[in-house]
């Protein structure tokens, strides 16, 4: 059975690990990894460049017949195309204080800046496409991950 699932999530919501944790299983592609793969391995410096990266990637994945697309952003034209081609969009839902308590807890760990800066217009965004009714389904992100790959693995076996 094909799977489509676009998986929405803020900074810090925890779409890295679920990708770590389902790409043995399933096709899975997470935005930011494509974005620095695709970038020769060094973020992009320049916004444009990773607006252009980020929707030339997400085109991609979107295209894709069997695939878990995880991303905190997505152009609202490409989502209302994606959900038109069959996919399921969802959000992980993760508590303010907890993505600002993953944010510092990565910022600890090293090799992160601060992302607190991008959760405001990040869960904004997700209200938006609420309100056009664009998003299917909410996705506890503050669960153990060994149950939000299973959770999430299951849904690819429920989406038509």
């Amino acid at each position: 059975m094909a799977y489509r699932l676009l998986v929405l999530g803020a900074c810090c919501a925890g779409k890295t690990s679920l990708h770590d944790g389902l790409r043995d299983r399933l096709c899975a592609i997470e935005s930011d990894d494509a974005v620095l793969e695709r970038a020769g391995g060094t973020w992009p410096s320049a916004p444009s460049e990773i607006r252009r990266l980020v929707v030339e990637i997400a085109s991609e994945a979107l295209a894709m017949e069997n695939v878990v697309y995880l991303s905190s952003f997505v152009p609202t034209p490409q989502i209302r195309k994606a959900r038109a081609d069959g996919f399921t969009v969802a959000v992980l839902q993760v508590p303010r204080d907890e993505l600002e308590r993953r944010n510092r807890e990565r910022q600890r760990a090293g090799g992160h800046g601060d992302m607190s800066h991008w959760f405001e217009s990040q869960l904004e965004n997700y209200a938006d496409l609420e309100a056009e009714h664009l998003i299917d389904l909410a996705i506890d992100g503050s669960q153990p991950l060994n149950n939000l790959v299973a959770s999430v693995a299951a849904l690819t076996d429920r989406i038509p």
